[in-house]
Parts: structure tokens; C-alpha cells; sequence
């Protein structure tokens, strides 16, 4: 018989008052250790089977997450492994030792790194049944940064990583470089038109020396021109514009919707769909009194007892 898991998968959040922030950030992986006293890494795909709202009639809440496409496993391994060489670069020149618990840890985009987005902290039942935070002292949940050649001053700066939107390196507290910029920026383009064919076959004397007549000849040629030699996804035709890819600075730059709900009149909780989570972290939008409780039923699995997989295994 197998060892039966014990670990708490459900993990709770008060939600702030929509007037004073109605946008904050839930860290699936961060509440995880602190509830369970484990380490569980940034870098994975978490699945959560549902989500429970337990708020005021009339509240809404939505919720984002990173977009689960091979852009995001680009951009993700893109910048792990340039953190992850420099890092080693400098140990092998030094001997120092990396802490036990040094994890690659993006934000969420922009404004989850400058507190636009504040990170809710998983709660727990105190005295009277109240909801109250769950104690932290002494515990580190460090976002990941790096170093980066700055040529014109022949120094180097330190920036902070994040995941979604474009780079700021005049941002407030510091630099902010964004993974699926650097991504887009670095990436070979799509070739489109694809096949590159000259646009004036039509009109040339090669498609009339057939047994079909010159001008049904022409017209297919035509349709072949035009149909369909560009992707049907965004694609800059000019390589010296920026790229447009789902999660960079031209396209949704705060995630895609995992779900939306709007609490009644009963009282009763409202349930929103689960799914993929990269990084475990989810963008949680409210509207009405707030002052609810999130609540993440993560799927029950063999990564620490919950359902996770490194982001590199969906590759």
C-alpha cells in the first residue's frame, strides 16, 4: 500500500479591498512552502483543478495566468540559462558557494515587480476563526536578477527578470528586463510570404503554353499568389520593428484569461476553471466589496504531493 499523502494542496488568500488595489498577484509555489515547510521550485508548470471565490454578492473576480505556448518554454529557458552560466562563471572564478535554496524565481511582468501588483499571502484560521496570514519570519522568496553589459559606459548593471511585457531599463526601483521580449528580439523571424514566389507569374508567357486557356491558366496562378503564404498569427514583415508575440510588449502583456465570475445572492462560493499554471503565478482581478477568500485547489501528484512538472518537460 502506498504511503498516504499528507500535504495541504488547498491553499487560501484574503483578498483586498478592490477600491484601494483591485489587482494582485498569488505566488502557487511560494504559499505551497509555506504551508507544507518544503521547497518548491519557481520553474515548474503547476495544475490547479479549480478555484473558489467566497466573497459579497456581486463581486467579480477574474483571473490570468502566463500564456502555456512554446513561447513562454522559449523565453523561460532563454533566461534560466543565461542566469544560470553567469552564475557559474563567477562560482568557478571565486569558489563561493550558491544558497541551498538558490531557485530561478521570475515576476510576473512589470508591475508585478515595481508593487502595482502586490502578492497576497496565504492565510490561516487564528483565534476567533479568523482569517489571519501565516507567519514568514525568517523566509526568503528572492526574484531572480542579472547582470548586463551596459556598452556605452563599458560597466554592467543589474537588472530584475520577469516574464511578460516589454523592457524597462529606466524602471523604478531598477532595470526590469522582460523574458518574451528578449525572446521575440532574439528569435529567427518567420519567413513570410512562404513560398517567397515572384508576384508577377501570372502575367508571365510560362503559364499560357498549356493545354488550359491563357486567362484560366492566369487565374489559378493568381489564387495561388495570394492564398495563404502568410501565418495565420501576428508576424512583423519588417525585421527591424519589434516582434509581436503573445506576451510581449505588443500582446497581452498581462497573460491570458483563465476565467471570470461574478459571486450571487446565496452566499455560496463561486467556483472558476483551473488548468496550466506556469510559475505557479496567477493575476487575480476584482470588482465590488473584495474582502473575500481565494481558494486554490491544487491537483494532488508525486512533486512534493501536488501535480507539477519542470517547464523544460513540455518542450
Amino acid at each position: 500500500m502506498a504511503r498516504p499523502n499528507l500535504d495541504i494542496v488547498t491553499l487560501d488568500f484574503n483578498s483586498v479591498d478592490p477600491a484601494v488595489n483591485p489587482n494582485t498577484i498569488i505566488d502557487i509555489a511560494q504559499a505551497l512552502c509555506v504551508y507544507n515547510r518544503k521547497s518548491y521550485r519557481s520553474g515548474y508548470i503547476y495544475s490547479v483543478d479549480f478555484i473558489e471565490y467566497i466573497g459579497s454578492a456581486g463581486d467579480v473576480i477574474s483571473i490570468a495566468k502566463i500564456p502555456t505556448t512554446y513561447c513562454m518554454i522559449g523565453a523561460y529557458r532563454l533566461g534560466y540559462e543565461l542566469w544560470k552560466d553567469q552564475r557559474h562563471a563567477a562560482i568557478d572564478e571565486t569558489g563561493v558557494l550558491p544558497g541551498k535554496w538558490s531557485d530561478f524565481k521570475p515576476f510576473y511582468n512589470q508591475d508585478h515587480f515595481d508593487g502595482t501588483l502586490t502578492e497576497l499571502p496565504p492565510t490561516g484560521v487564528g483565534p476567533g476563526f479568523v482569517m489571519q496570514i501565516l507567519d514568514q519570519t525568517g523566509a526568503e522568496w528572492n526574484r531572480a536578477e542579472i547582470q548586463v553589459n551596459d556598452v556605452g559606459a563599458a560597466t554592467t548593471f543589474e537588472a530584475t527578470i520577469g516574464m511578460l511585457g516589454d523592457d524597462d531599463l529606466a524602471a523604478v526601483p531598477g532595470p526590469y528586463i522582460s523574458l518574451f521580449e528578449g525572446y521575440g528580439d532574439t528569435r529567427a523571424a518567420t519567413l513570410a510570404p512562404d513560398p517567397l514566389n515572384p508576384h508577377v507569374a501570372s502575367s508571365s508567357w510560362a503559364v499560357r503554353t498549356g493545354e488550359q486557356s491563357g486567362e484560366m491558366a492566369r487565374d489559378v496562378v493568381d489564387m495561388i499568389e495570394r492564398e495563404n503564404d502568410f501565418p495565420p498569427y501576428a508576424n512583423q514583415i519588417d525585421p527591424a520593428l519589434a516582434p509581436t508575440y503573445v506576451g510581449n510588449s505588443q500582446s497581452a502583456t498581462h497573460g491570458i484569461l483563465m476565467d471570470r465570475a461574478v459571486t450571487g445572492t446565496t452566499g455560496r462560493a463561486v467556483s472558476l476553471d483551473g488548468g496550466l499554471v506556469p510559475l505557479g503565478l496567477l493575476l487575480i482581478q476584482q470588482a465590488g466589496d473584495g474582502g473575500g477568500i481565494i481558494r486554490v485547489h491544487c491537483s494532488r501528484g508525486t512533486y512534493k504531493g501536488v501535480a507539477a512538472k519542470k517547464i523544460g518537460d513540455f518542450s
